[in-house]
């Protein structure tokens, strides 16, 4: 099961932060995530899910502002 606290996050991301797949994690989690919205807790691919909004809103911001 799952840790919410900080201690086991701070290990989890540590994990993350040297995987050779987190582009693809990241990928997998975001296209979970679209499927079926309460699947958004928890770290994956080094992420929370407040940043894993916050990037999502600056990719969202990034495409709008490079079509411009």
């Amino acid at each position: 099961m799952a840790s919410d606290l900080p201690d086991d996050i701070a290990v989890a991301k540590g994990f993350c932060a040297v995987c050779p797949v987190l582009a693809e994690c990241r990928e997998w989690n975001d296209s979970m995530e679209k499927r079926d919205p309460k699947c958004n807790s928890g770290t994956f691919a080094g992420e929370d899910a407040e940043e894993r909004a916050v990037r999502r809103r600056r990719v969202e911001r990034q495409r709008r502002e490079a079509r411009l």
